[in-house]
């Protein structure tokens, strides 16, 4: 990082400015020391070498910038300001890095569809913990909508709901407010047993065909530290993997069972 001096007088001041933040750090950190000892010959402490006086005394405000060049690079810069501990101005600062063209992009995910599987057994009225208002089934609506957030528009979100019978509540659809989630979860009742199984397979079957440029995720939130017909359920999870569906089991409020994490990892 180069500093660029005072309110503007960016490079004149870049080496006298530079001495300042070391003076200060030396100062705080011991530094000074450090290098007397190198000057008369001696041999000083390693220990004595620390990024804490800058991490503490600075506090940076950065604004990003970025610039695409014909040259198939992509320069991105950011300016900063950070009060001086010693002096109380402020001081400003200027970060540039350089990367090929493109490197962002290869970064970015296809659209995903994505099936949320929502237990509504009876269990799920267990509260989250002792003493709290909250219950397994609130806890799981709130996941989702915060899951919700983190999609973008181009992606597309259904909504499955199972207790001992499954119900589809919201069709694949693309992500728009979280109002038409929040309204779907607030009609359902916690009630009976639990088929995951079935729920699953109707989660599958919401999702379109792969293509290469999409991706299907199903996310199962569960209380169930076991699941009932394991083999049928294991057999019925490989089906979808190998059509390039990926499957991810939330535990609502509980830790899963050693024997049955072992034997969901064992689902390719």
């Amino acid at each position: 990082m180069q500093r660029t001096g005072h309110r503007g007088k960016m490079l004149s001041s870049i080496t006298k400015s530079t001495d300042q933040i070391r003076r200060t750090i030396e100062r705080q950190r011991g530094l000074e020391s450090y290098r007397s000892k190198i000057e008369r010959g001696g041999e000083p402490d390693p220990s004595e070498i620390t990024y804490e006086g800058l991490l503490r005394e600075y506090t940076f405000d950065m604004h990003g910038h970025s610039i695409s060049l014909d040259s198939g690079f992509f320069v991105e810069y950011a300016i900063g300001t950070s009060v001086n501990p010693t002096t109380t101005e402020t001081d400003h600062f200027l970060a540039i890095s350089l990367a090929p063209q493109g490197w962002k992009a290869s970064l970015e995910r296809p659209p995903l569809n994505m099936v949320f599987v929502l237990e509504a057994s009876e269990q799920m009225k267990r509260l989250l913990a002792p003493g709290s208002s909250q219950t397994l089934f609130d806890f799981s609506k709130n996941t989702l909508l915060r899951i919700l957030t983190q999609l973008r528009e181009e992606d597309s979100f259904a909504l499955v709901v199972f207790d001992h019978e499954v119900r589809v509540l919201i069709e694949l659809e693309r992500v728009g407010s979280s109002e038409t989630l929040k309204e779907a979860m607030a009609e359902v009742k916690c009630q009976g047993g639990s088929d995951m199984t079935t729920a699953l397979s109707v989660a599958s079957s919401l999702l379109p065909p792969i293509t290469k440029n999409e991706e299907h995720r199903i996310v199962i939130l569960t209380c169930q530290k076991e699941i009932p017909n394991l083999e049928d359920f294991g057999f019925l999870a490989n089906r979808i993997s190998e059509k390039k569906k990926y499957l991810t089991i939330l535990g609502m409020g509980i830790l899963f069972e050693n024997s049955f994490s072992q034997k969901i990892s064992q689902i390719r």
